[in-house]
């Protein structure tokens, strides 16, 4: 059973390929991305690149648990050759 999304602000950020920090005490709800050259990854928290391979992904986190506070400083989530991204999260208190 997943448990309650957190937060009463939904928000988002889109680009092409770079770097986006999460904001502190935000839990991401989805990631997607496109990648026409084959070679694009995304890399999650410090974690490994995750292939796209030509194609879209899209990752859903129906839970709380992928949150931007991390004592760690690796908040941050990394598209390389990548053509877009789509990051939607919620900040704020209970939701």
């Amino acid at each position: 059973m997943y448990r309650k999304l957190q937060g009463n602000k939904w928000n988002y950020t889109a680009g092409a390929f770079g770097t986006f920090t999460v904001p502190n005490g935000a839990f991401i709800t989805q990631i997607t991305v496109h990648s026409s050259s084959g070679t694009g990854t995304v890399s999650i928290f410090g974690g490994a690149s995750i292939p796209i391979g030509g194609d879209n992904l899209c990752l859903r986190f129906m839970h709380d648990m992928c949150g931007g506070t991390l004592a760690n400083g690796n908040a941050t989530i990394v598209f390389t050759n990548t053509d877009s991204y789509f990051v939607e999260y919620f900040t704020g208190g209970q939701g």
